[in-house]
């Protein structure tokens, strides 16, 4: 299919335009819009066309829904073409180019070849995020080469993560060895079942657990306080033991303390400040002496040093002077050498003279060749109407000539034009036999239709018979067969409907029946298990029984004479009055079980009677779906067809309404052959008679046969046509070229006397021309017949003379200006010595003054530069000196303040009073962190008073209470532990006892954990499905496409690459998987594999695009031509690559549609330079 005509009726920002995509072969189109320009809509706009316009549209802002239109005309594989219009609203989607006759849609589904919105965006659109994210996913691959293929293939470029998300979601819901969503659950699952099992444990002695319970909390309770008694008792005692260690210390250190009371109190940093500040005074005292010696040996060097300030002053002045030597050098060497330029000037000019025809001697002065210069000279007036004149006289000439050929040619051909029209004969008029050829026009037409109406009867009588096969209808003729009225849709209903019923009271019954039995086979099973489980007496049992105990009391009372016969019988009726007692017993003991096997006997025998009626319900069931099938058979056998199933027969109907149809469209096909056969006819009869009347009209000429005539055997209107056309062809080309010679003999004769006057006028240009040049050339030319070439020589060569005498006065006043510049230089540098007080010689030349000025300003400058240095260098040691001076007072009274700190006179000192204020502050610190420890150790008890309490304990006897203390401790733990475990187990027991609702609950938990399990593995079972499909689907892709596409692809990518790499190749690893490896390209020809991973993004972009392009070359060789749609993919890519992609679709092109969407301008100037014309065809959007 391709698309030869996007039609934008009403769509987005678009009115009533069209997109014309018809050009070929190369079907590569370059569609450029800049931004805001409509390319994105169109994209839209072609996806509306093919699938439907969507029903939450954003292209209706500009066009209401209801008068959105989007048309195109398809060219189908066998060369049809199909123009529609798609609309938005209305039952009718498709129509035709008049937007009102309806399309069916099944001819667009059939352009389409079966291919869906989803497969279309998928396999043939690309854009610049699908191509990044293939890219990206040929990299997550690892080069797996099944997985690239697929991907490439479907167009798939999140292959990697959709096979990723499977994955994860299925280890999300289970994972053997885990904790997953299912493990979960099914964990769950059995711990509820066993706290049910649990709590179906009938209860046996409640009350004596609640009276146990209770004891065991009120003992643990006891023992419990008396732990904390224990504890507390144990904790003051450690804590004595533990200040035993600490209260030595703290009473050390006090006495420590008292010892050092005189001592200051100073801060830890005191030592270091004192160490810095004594040896800041030792270091900056050195540097203000060695300072102070330094600024009086650099004042020393000031006075000595000796300025010259006038030459100073005068610097720029010598400094010119300097310069200028150079100049005044140079100036002396150009100056004789531009004498001789002068002298050679004057010669050449004397040359020039002689060339012109003017002697001067060699020793005449140079004044008498310039006064002859003068005379030559010419006006520029003249000058320039001397070349005018010039460039005229060819011109003038050449017109003369021509104007004297043109009219002696038209005087021969008007002769020879009159003589030809008195040779040619009169021709008749061809207008009878044009406007009978015209009328019927080309027969190809009608003989074409004629054919095609045959070939269509042929089809038709081809389909109609293959569907009497169908039908099964034997020897009937087409028509008898077109007639036989089948059952109405309405009684195929009714009977379906009758059938359907009957068969599902059928099954129904049957199913009635199975149940039935199924439900007295479990009764069975149940009343077996019951009796399985106990013997249990039965009713009949009990009653037997106590009809036993009633006759041995009527024997008793009968028995009474008899001592032997009534000890017997007492103990008989004793034994029958426990064995009916144990009978009531047991029943009432099992009274639950007793009445459930009654009931299951019941149940048992009313299923019995059930099961006997359901069958009896068969029965009839069946013998009503017997009658209804024997009524369909009927009903097909009235028409004479014979009957099959409702759904055949349904098809069976349609196929006839089918042949129907075709029949009725034969019999219009025949009538319509019939008509064009009349016309072939009436249009042959019509052409003979017109050929027969003008045929003896004709113009005989060379080459024709004067005996032929017109033939009289009847001829087919192909072949009566072409001779009529032969034959009016003769006729009209001899009257057109008749027609022909008279017009060109009057255009002749028109134009002879324009022609004789232009002559005329000529012959008067050129005569007027030979007398402005005499007059022109008169002042300098004697010989007034030279040619213009002669004369443009002269002035050239008197314009070279005067050029050579201007160049040779400006040499001379070159001469004249290097001489004024001499003296000047002179003067300046005679004024500048008398000024600085320089001694010159009266002959010195004025460079040597100026080198000695130069000599002299340099020595005094560096003079001057040498004192700056040394004043700079006493100004720094100055603000040394102060800076020094400042931190040296510093220091001393930093000193000073020091020793007052610790009380002494001088900061000698000061290092004895830093050891002691030491030696306290460290006994400060220990005897407050012993006081602290024993504070949290004492519990608000003062200190001083623990501490007595703590000296007044023996460590002995310390030591064996704490470890009595322990041992009555952890023997109450061990108690107290062990009564806990039991009022845990009691709870327990009691919970578990009492946990009849606690059972039904879970029981309802239960039955929710099964269904949701139930759908959990179910998602499960759905998602490794899934994945198991995808994973043979791609195995299987690779298998059946691996070797062509790979084929393809190989060069593509070479391409793509600009012969960065050769090829690829597929290899197997060690696990048995193909992989795809890259054949990077080297000199040397060796094969070096770049695994895929290992690329760069920017390849594996170029890898995808390679193998998507390969696929659909593939695809395109055994399937439906589909247009390639691509929007912007090569924005990522540099020049070369982006040409080479460009190339592949044009290539691409040639076997199917490719329409590339771009707002790139350089992407189209890329193209214009690298590609053919006829390689790709560009349009730009308006907006």
């Amino acid at each position: 299919m391709i698309l030869e005509r996007l039609d934008l009726k009403a769509y987005g920002l678009f009115s009533d335009e069209s997109l014309d995509l018809s050009a070929g072969p190369r079907r590569f189109h370059l569609v450029y819009g800049p931004n805001e320009s409509g390319k994105s809509t169109c994209l839209r706009a072609i996806s509306a066309l093919l699938f439907g316009i969507p029903t939450r549209t954003t292209d209706s802002f500009l066009h209401s829904n209801a008068k959105l239109r989007v048309g195109a005309t398809l060219l189908g594989p066998d060369g049809n073409r199909l123009t529609v219009i798609r609309r938005k609203n209305g039952k009718t989607k498709l129509h035709a180019e008049d937007d009102k006759t309806p399309i069916d849609p099944m001819e667009l589904e059939q352009m389409l070849g079966g291919i869906d919105e989803a497969a279309f965006h998928h396999r043939f659109g690309l854009s610049h995020e699908q191509l990044v994210a293939g890219g990206q996913a040929v990299l997550d691959s690892k080069g797996e080469l099944g997985e690239i293929l697929f991907a490439a293939g479907a167009g798939v470029g999140r292959l990697k993560a959709i096979q990723t998300e499977l994955e994860n979601e299925s280890k999300e819901l289970f994972l053997e060895r885990g904790k997953k969503r299912i493990n979960g659950l099914l964990s769950e699952l059995d711990e509820k079942r066993k706290i049910v099992r649990e709590l179906q444990t009938p209860p046996a002695e409640y009350q004596l657990l609640k009276r146990q319970l209770a004891e065991a909390e009120q003992q643990s309770q006891a023992l419990a306080d008396e732990r904390t008694r224990l504890a507390q008792s144990l904790a003051r005692q450690k804590a004595v033991r533990e200040a035993h260690a600490i209260v030595p210390v703290w009473r050390r250190h006090k006495a420590q303390l008292e010892t050092l009371s005189s001592v200051p109190t100073l801060d830890e940093d005191f030592a270091a400040r004192r160490r810095e500040a004594s040896a800041n005074r030792q270091t900056y005292q050195r540097l203000v002496d060695q300072l102070r010696r330094e600024i009086e040996a650099t004042e020393k060097k000031i006075d000595s040093c000796l300025i010259d300030p006038a030459t100073i002053e005068h610097e720029s002045e010598i400094v010119a002077l300097f310069q200028g030597i150079a100049a005044r050098e140079a100036a002396s060497k150009d100056q004789a050498n531009l004498h001789r330029v002068v002298k050679n000037r004057n010669r050449h000019l004397r040359e020039l003279l002689r060339d012109l025809e003017i002697d001067i001697a060699d020793d005449a002065p140079d004044d008498n060749v310039d006064r002859v210069v003068d005379k030559l000279h010419v006006s520029d007036a003249a000058q320039i109407r001397i070349n005018e004149l010039a460039g005229d006289c060819e011109m003038l000439r050449q017109q003369e000539r021509d104007s004297l050929e043109s009219l002696q040619t038209l005087r021969k051909q008007l002769a020879e034009l009159d003589d030809e029209l008195e040779r040619h004969p009169d021709i008749a008029d061809p207008a009878m036999i044009e406007s009978v050829l015209a009328e019927i026009g080309p027969p190809a037409t009608l003989l074409d239709q004629a054919d095609q109406e045959r070939s269509s009867c042929r089809e038709l009588e081809s389909q109609c018979e293959r569907l009497m096969r169908e039908l099964r209808l034997g020897q009937t003729d087409l028509d008898d067969a077109a007639h036989v009225q089948p059952p109405t849709a309405a009684e195929i209903d009714d009977h379906d409907q009758t059938l359907h019923d009957r068969s599902r009271a059928v099954q129904d019954a049957r199913k009635a029946v199975a149940t039935l039995r199924q439900q007295l086979h479990d009764a069975g099973e149940k009343l077996t298990r019951l009796q399985a489980d106990q013997p249990l007496p039965t009713e009949q049992e009990l009653a037997q029984s106590r009809e036993t105990r009633d006759q041995w009391v009527d024997r008793l009372a009968s028995a009474r004479a008899d001592e032997e016969n009534f000890q017997t019988s007492t103990r008989q009726v004793r034994q029958s009055i426990r064995t009916a007692d144990d009978v009531v017993d047991t029943i009432r003991s099992h009274q639950k079980q007793v009445t459930e096997r009654a009931a299951v006997t019941q149940e048992m025998a009313r299923l019995k009677d059930a099961i006997t009626a359901a069958e009896e319900a068969v029965d009839q069931a069946e013998r009503l779906a017997a009658e209804a099938s024997q009524q369909w058979n009927q009903l097909w056998e009235s028409c004479g067809i014979a009957a099959g199933k409702v759904r055949e027969m349904r098809n069976w109907v349609a196929k006839h309404q089918t042949f129907v149809e075709k029949f009725r469209t034969l019999e219009k096909e025949r009538t319509r052959l019939d008509s064009t056969q009349t016309r072939i006819a009436r249009h042959a009869t019509r052409l003979a008679h017109a050929l027969q009347n003008a045929w003896s009209a004709r113009p005989v000429s060379v080459g024709h046969d004067e005996t032929s005539a017109a033939p009289d055997d009847p001829m087919n209107l192909e072949s009566l046509h072409d001779r009529a056309t032969v034959l009016r062809n003769e006729l009209v080309a001899a009257a057109s070229q008749l027609e022909q010679i008279r017009r060109k003999r009057n255009e002749i004769h028109a134009a002879l006397p324009a022609a004789e006057a232009k002559y005329e006028s000529n012959a008067a240009k050129r005569k007027q021309w030979d007398s402005d040049w005499k007059q022109a050339i008169a002042s300098f030319a004697s010989d007034q017949d030279v040619s213009p070439s002669v004369i443009s020589m002269r002035l050239k060569k008197i314009a070279k003379l005067f050029e050579e005498t201007r160049e040779r006065d400006i040499i001379l006043g070159r001469i004249r200006s290097i001489d004024d510049d001499g003296r000047s230089f002179a003067e300046r540098a005679t004024v500048v010595a008398r000024i600085v007080g320089l001694e010159c010689k009266p002959d010195q030349q004025s460079v040597e003054i100026a080198q000695a000025l130069y000599e002299r300003l340099q020595a005094a400058k560096n003079a001057a530069n040498q004192a700056e240095r040394f004043k700079a260098d006493l100004t720094a040691a100055k603000a040394r000196l102060v800076d020094d001076n400042q931190v040296l007072e510093a220091a001393v009274g930093q000193l000073a303040q020091l020793c007052r700190e610790a009380g002494v006179d001088h900061a000698d000192e000061l290092p004895g009073v830093e050891q002691n204020a030491a030696e306290k502050r460290t006994a400060l610190q220990a005897c407050a962190r012993a006081e602290e420890q024993l504070a949290l150790i004492a519990g608000g008890v003062a200190v001083e008073q623990f501490a007595r309490q703590v000296e007044s304990h023996d460590r002995v006897e310390l030591e064996h209470e704490i470890d009595k203390l322990e041992e009555s401790l952890q023997t109450l733990n061990e108690r107290w532990s062990t009564v806990e475990q039991r009022v845990g187990a009691f709870k327990k027991e009691l919970s578990r006892i009492d946990g009849g609702d606690r059972a039904a609950e879970l029981n309802q938990e239960l039955q929710l954990l099964y269904g949701t399990i139930q759908r959990e593995s179910q998602q499960y079972a759905k998602l490794r499905i899934a994945s198991m499909i995808l994973q043979q689907s791609i195995e299987h892709y690779r298998s059946e496409n691996e070797s062509p596409v790979l084929k393809i692809a190989c060069q593509a990518f070479e391409e793509l690459t600009c012969g960065r790499y050769a090829g690829l190749k597929p290899e197997f690893d060690d696990k048995g998987r193909s992989k795809l490896f890259g054949i990077a390209a080297s000199p040397a020809g060796e094969e070096n594999l770049v695994p895929v991973d290992a690329m760069s993004l920017g390849t594996a972009d170029a890898l995808y695009l390679a193998m998507r392009l390969a696929s659909l070359e593939h695809q395109l060789s055994a399937g439906h031509a589909i247009p390639v749609v691509i929007d912007d993919c090569l924005i990522q890519l540099d020049d070369q690559r982006t040409i080479a992609a460009m190339k592949r679709f044009s290539k691409l092109s040639e076997r199917t549609q490719v329409i590339l969407f771009t707002h790139h301008q350089h992407l189209i100037d890329l193209a214009q330079s690298a590609l053919e014309p006829e390689q790709f065809h560009l349009h730009r959007l308006a907006r």
